[in-house]
Formats: C-alpha cells, structure tokens, sequence
C-alpha cells in the first residue's frame, strides 16, 4: 500500500493538483488502501498497472456527458451506451473510498444526476428519451463547465475535486457553430490557467456510438487539433461496436474499458 500511495503523491505533485491534495492528505491515502484491496481480491480482473491507473480515476470527478439527440434512437446505440457507461460506473466505484460521485448529464434532456450507484444510474437512463439535435459545445458550457468550474470560480469558491468529463456522441456537432466544441474546451483551460489552476484541474474524452461517418471526421479533426493536445483525448474505436467485440472476455473487456486520460 505504501509504494502505492507514494506513486500517488507524485502523480499529485506531477499534475498540479496539491490543492486539492496537499502533502499527506487523508483522501489519497483511503483511495492507496482500497485500490490495494482491489488487487489483493481473487475474483479481480485487475492488477499491476491496471491498480494504479484505476487508483489516480479515484482522484477525480467522474461526470458522463452522454449523447440523447433523436439519432441515438437508431438501432441499440441508446442500449449500447446505457451499457458502456454503467460499466465504466462499476469500475470507478471499486477503488473510490466512499460513495462515487458519478454525474450523469444529457446533451438535450433537463435530467441531472449525481448517482452513487449504477444502480441509480440506470433509473436516470430509463426515464430519458432521445430527441434533439447535438450542441455538444453549447450544452458543455451550461451544463456542465458553467455549473461545476466557471460559477464557482466567479463566485470565489475553490474547485472540489479535479474534473474527468466523458462525453459520448453519436453525430458532429449540429445546431451550433462549427468549433464550439472545440472552443468550449480550449476557453476552459485558459480561465484555469488565468486563476492559477493546473489545466489538469478539468480533462476531456471523447468517444463515437454508432457508424454515422459524420462523427467519424468530427473526432478525426478534433483528434488531430495540434491545439487541443493535452486537453482532450479521442478514442479510436467505435464504442459500441468495442464493447460488443469483448463481451464474452470479462477480463478483457474490463482492462479495455477502464481506460481514461490520466
């Protein structure tokens, strides 16, 4: 446990997030304890690296930003997501010391959640029906960055936790100009830096639902940004089409779907 935790101290050190987690802070050391139990279990699928990996997801808020414009209707990609993203949940929820905090928000839908459970997550999810189109740089900023980084800010309140946003499409962006996206995240990494704030205090992932060949160019353009480098990471795979390839590997399927930019 104790090598463990150093490990964490400088990944901490490393990403400038000490304010957060000063030297000796009580949170990381409960995140070294149960990530080592995790490892020390049988019936786990993760070990090694996997440990520690899922052990510095723990430092962070986990906020799902998942795609219910009128195309996710097609097919089982709204099925498929359901899927992908409560078993993301269920592994967060293994190293994380108390109660997760995984907040689930919608492109469209008013729906907000901050569930504790996969359980709740899935409740949230079988309530909403897809419908609209897809302001994905629009609605981050007044969904999600506006509420949990720039109100705060603006308001003289430290930042809880750092922030990981997940965001799931299935289409580029429409009903919004072309780059919000984009500018959205390249905005938000300049006011952090402009009030002291590590960039890694709020990272970005991106991943395509479905086959539409117009998500496709979207995240190929957004992937190879030279500007966005370092702020948001694009998947390659398909996520749907991943994850029905692994499902009869459980351990496999669960070393591919812990992966996350940190």
């Amino acid at each position: 446990m104790h090598s463990l935790y150093l490990n964490l101290e400088r990944f901490i050190t490393k990403n400038g997030l000490s304010d957060y987690y000063p030297t000796g802070a009580y949170y990381p050391q409960r995140v070294a304890v149960k990530s080592m139990q995790l490892k020390d279990d049988r019936m786990s699928n993760f070990k090694g690296k996997d440990i520690f990996s899922l052990a510095k997801l723990a430092l962070h808020r986990l906020v799902f930003y998942c795609d219910d414009s009128t195309s996710m209707k097609c097919g089982t990609r709204w099925r498929d997501q359901l899927r992908i993203v409560s078993h993301m949940a269920r592994i967060y929820e293994l190293v994380v010391p108390e109660p997760p905090e995984i907040c689930l928000q919608f492109l469209n839908h008013r729906t907000q959640a901050e569930c504790t459970t996969t359980g709740e997550l899935e409740e949230v999810f079988a309530r909403v029906e897809p419908r609209g189109n897809t302001k994905v740089g629009r609605n981050l900023r007044r969904k999600i960055l506006d509420p949990w980084v720039y109100d705060p800010i603006a308001q003289g309140r430290k930042l809880e936790r750092p922030i990981i946003v997940y965001c799931l499409i299935d289409g580029c962006e429409t009903g919004e100009p072309r780059n919000e996206l984009r500018d959205q995240i390249i905005g938000c990494a300049e006011l952090l830096d402009k009030y002291g704030y590590g960039r890694n205090t709020v990272m970005f992932q991106i991943s395509q639902i479905g086959n539409d060949s117009s998500a496709e160019s979207f995240l190929e353009e957004l992937r190879n940004d030279p500007v966005l480098d370092g702020l948001l990471w694009c998947t390659t795979e398909r996520l749907d089409e991943k994850y029905k390839e692994l499902s009869e590997d459980e351990a496999e399927l669960e070393h591919w779907v812990r992966w996350h930019p940190v």
